[in-house]
Formats: C-alpha cells, structure tokens, sequence
C-alpha cells in the first residue's frame, strides 16, 4: 500500500483519538499529529525504498558525522563512520531483515515500539497516538 494511504488513514484515525481524548495546547496537537503519521509510517523501514527508510538514513547518516567528527575532530573519520554505516545496513537489509512485511508489520514490533517511546518519552499520550499510527499501518495492510 501507497505511504501516502497510509498517512490518510492515520490522520482519520488521529481526528477519532482527539475526540476522546483530552486536549491540549495547539502545539501538543501538532505534535500528537506528527507521531501519529510517524508511527504510520514506521513499519515500512523493512522496505529500502520506503519514505521512512529514507528518511531515517538520512538522519542517521547526519548524526553519525557529527558524532564523528566530535569525537574525532575529522571529516576523513567520519566520511568513513558514514561509509561503515552503509556496509552495516546493507549487510543488516541483507541477512537480518526477513522482507517487506515481516517483522515490522506485526503486533510484536508495535509492542516493542510502543515500550520504547514509553522508555523514551514517559508520556502515555504520545505512545497512545504513535501506536495508534502504527496499528493503523499494519492493521491497514492485512485487510486491504
């Protein structure tokens, strides 16, 4: 299913939750909007052509430089903790990963995404509307 479906039915899913649940300030708002649809698109990470996975080398990529380069003091080092990165992903995508729709598409993983933006945030709320965006995404692609 199209990232794009799955945002929508996130979104849908995102206006039913705030109707029951209490309401915040405008920022809070946006924010549980944003972990709604980031929770939506998380489980497509299996897949290296997803928008998610894009988006989170991306910025694995960036923090890996940087902590590099902080640590060492040289861009060499870290164009090479950047290289080594792409090799372990690779290698990761290629043995670990069992497909698109594998693990990250089952109630296991949303179990474990969920204990980890507790341990992470402690904010039940933002746990309840990631979740509820995960749910929506895996739920999504078993019946459609």
């Amino acid at each position: 299913m199209d990232w794009k479906i799955h945002v929508i039915l996130a979104i849908i899913l995102y206006a039913l939750l705030v109707q029951v649940m209490p309401q915040g300030s405008p920022e809070r708002i946006a924010l549980l909007l944003l972990v709604t649809v980031a929770g939506c698109l998380l489980p497509d990470i299996d897949s290296k052509s997803s928008l998610m996975s894009k988006i989170i080398e991306i910025i694995l990529v960036f923090i890996i430089f940087i902590a590099i380069y902080y640590l060492t003091n040289s861009i060499l080092f870290s164009l090479a903790g950047v290289l080594v990165f792409f090799i372990l992903s690779a290698v990761a995508r290629k043995y670990l990963m069992e497909g698109h729709r594998g693990f990250t598409h089952g109630f296991a993983a949303l179990a474990l995404f969920a204990v980890a933006i507790y341990a992470l945030t402690q904010d039940l709320e933002i746990v309840v509307f990631a979740g509820a965006g995960y749910l929506s995404h895996v739920l999504a692609d078993k019946l459609l």
